[in-house]
């Protein structure tokens, strides 16, 4: 499970800084609010096949929906706040931590080779975040 969680928060960070909120959003929506496919891709103007292919990501990683629902619920806030240092253009995107010009479907594929540490300084964080949220719970239900 824990290989699994840091997959899950990693997948997320790596939306989030390659600057697709949508499907960050679209994941929240039908994770947590229960929302249908339909009404989630009318909303962000995507496919019902994108919303259930960003879903299946999740579930695969995490497989139990309810644990994956409290997941996106504690990250959620935290991770519509990272900053994405990429740049959309008309011709593909710019990052502003290396300088570059990026193709735009290879937008997550450059951070992955080119700025890991940070990919993974803000999954530890996320992940630190979790475990301090669920000693809190834990400590609630002692109480």
């Amino acid at each position: 499970m824990e290989k699994n969680l840091f997959n899950l928060v990693r997948y997320l960070v790596l939306k989030a800084l390659s600057g697709n909120f949508t499907a960050i959003n679209a994941i929240y929506d039908y994770i947590v609010r229960n929302e249908s496919p339909s009404t989630i891709a009318y909303r962000y103007g995507i496919s019902k096949h994108q919303v259930r292919g960003y879903v299946q990501r999740i579930l695969d990683k995490v497989s139990n929906p309810y644990a994956a629902a409290w997941i996106l619920t504690t990250l959620y806030p935290h991770i519509i706040n990272i900053k994405s240092p990429i740049a959309k253009l008309n011709s593909g995107s710019y990052c502003s931590l290396c300088n570059t010009l990026i193709i735009k479907h290879t937008v997550e594929e450059h951070l992955r080779k080119k700025h890991k540490d940070l990919i993974n300084l803000y999954t530890v964080k996320l992940l630190n975040i979790l475990k301090s949220s669920r000693l809190e719970r834990y400590a609630l239900t002692m109480g």
